[in-house]
């Protein structure tokens, strides 16, 4: 690493950790919030504030068999894998998303875990082959927005495909985010902060299951380069609406994050889709015949 590089890390790494030093200002209220409700002992939520990640068979909550519901032939038809095996795209149906989001014990679970401000923040097609090349999410990290759930949908996968490993418990924001920042910008290409830690529990993502964890956790993606196996997930993200508001423009929150700012819905399906606390609507807007889920919205209506 030559001293043009050095200077170019070392400017790219004091600027990352000054906006997480902003946005934990930020975030700081909305993190205190609480839901009250005397369903707080259920199991399920008992279970994910202990671990910090929760997996089940998609109908302990959602009733049907997931095949039933959605098609992996119809949605990964002629994708396109970027460099390091990941496709990422916002072609779910919108009445799939409506069925999720319409769980009621989805929704109790959220808002006990997140608090009763919880929104439907994001959803997409997540394709990971296990792959060689370079990989920066397989280095330990945490998501720099608070607490926030992403919920993996399985469509597809086998004991060889990409995982997720995550430190249980280990939520919180301390300055030792700057040392795990740190090893993620200095490193050989290649060689991650990566190791594995002996606390780490390593969620496999099941066909016909659901596991959800907070990205607050430090995690890291771990992949099998000796295999050419798939994982093929239908992802949700779920905050603080108010939150991601406030944050989304620095910060990867937001429906369709920074790739698009936005999510299309069909409109046909906006009643049952308003039916759902988790539905902001205050961020759509009926263009024709399809809803545009776009915060910007809020901020239109407010000029």
């Amino acid at each position: 690493m030559n001293i043009k590089e050095i200077i170019t890390r070392s400017y790219f790494l004091i600027k990352s950790y000054l906006n997480i030093l902003k946005i934990k200002i930020l975030i700081s209220k909305y993190e205190k919030k609480n839901y009250k409700s005397n369903d707080n002992k259920i199991s399920y939520y008992l279970e994910l504030k202990r671990n910090g990640y929760l997996s089940l068979d998609f109908d302990v909550f959602f009733g049907d068999k997931l095949d039933q519901l959605i098609s992996k032939k119809d949605l990964t038809e002629n994708i396109a894998f970027d460099h390091t095996g990941h496709h990422k795209s916002f072609n779910v149906p919108t009445k799939f998303i409506s069925k999720i989001i319409n769980s009621e014990k989805l929704q109790l679970l959220l808002k006990l875990y997140i608090n009763k401000d919880v929104r439907l923040d994001n959803v997409y097609l997540d394709v990971q082959k296990n792959n060689q090349n370079f990989n920066f999410s397989s280095g330990w990290h945490r998501d720099i927005v608070g607490k926030r759930i992403k919920m993996y949908i399985c469509l597809d996968s086998d004991r060889n495909s990409a995982k997720t490993s995550i430190i249980s418990n280990s939520k919180s924001f301390k300055f030792n985010n700057f040392i795990l920042l740190a090893k993620r910008y200095f490193q050989v290409i290649g060689k991650l902060n990566s190791n594995q830690k002996k606390e780490e529990v390593v969620l496999n993502y099941k066909k016909n299951q659901f596991t959800l964890f907070d990205t607050d956790l430090i995690h890291r993606g771990v992949y099998n380069a000796d295999s050419d196996a798939q994982r093929v997930c239908i992802v949700f993200e779920f905050i603080d609406r108010y939150k991601s508001n406030k944050i989304y423009k620095f910060a990867p929150c937001g429906p369709g994050e920074h790739n698009k700012n936005f999510l299309i819905f069909d409109a046909d399906e906006i009643n049952d889709l308003k039916r759902s606390t988790l539905f902001d609507n205050s961020i759509s807007k009926l263009n024709k015949d399809k809803i545009f889920y776009k915060i910007d919205n809020l901020h239109d209506e407010q000029n």
